[in-house]
């Protein structure tokens, strides 16, 4: 969940922890998700989210495993963060390890969603961004965004279906 100052000084805090999905569905992620509310008197702190989500699953990847960070936003960066959009796209790039590929998939929910920050974003990555301008189309975005998942190298490399 990210806004600002969420978590003391942070602008982000962790909901649920990494775990294969069976263990997160086992123990209640979805009441946990079911319960977000957007909130209403804050910023868009996307930029230091993303990066405290990548860092977080680049140290957790695991081989043999669907690696991936999922970021949903319904706004654009507009947090006055310490991180700039030039900074979380260098530091995303110097991040990558085509032996432990870590995706990043960007899913935008609503007209606020600025398409060119989360399309960047998800390209440092090798991921691709999503957009949902009507929010009741958010479940084939979410199909769309399962497909990229699923394909992961060397067996499928981007500009593949579903990579």
């Amino acid at each position: 969940m990210f806004t600002n100052n969420l978590n003391g000084s942070k602008d982000y805090r962790a909901l649920l922890s990494v775990r294969p999905l069976s263990e997160q569905l086992a123990g209640g992620a979805v009441r946990t998700l079911r319960g977000l509310r957007a909130a209403s008197n804050g910023n868009t702190a996307l930029y230091d989210a993303v990066l405290a989500a990548y860092q977080d699953s680049r140290r957790n990847w695991e081989p043999g495993r669907i690696n991936a960070v999922v970021v949903l936003t319904d706004g654009k960066d507009d947090n006055a963060s310490d991180i700039t959009r030039d900074r979380l796209l260098t530091e995303l790039g110097q991040m990558q390890d085509p032996r432990r590929p870590l995706k990043g998939i960007g899913i935008g929910i609503g007209p606020d969603v600025d398409r060119a920050e989360l399309t960047a974003i998800a390209k440092a990555t090798g991921g691709q961004a999503y957009i949902a301008t009507d929010p009741t189309k958010i479940g084939d975005v979410f199909l769309a965004a399962l497909s990229l998942m699923l394909c992961q190298p060397p067996t499928c490399q981007p500009g593949d279906a579903g990579g």
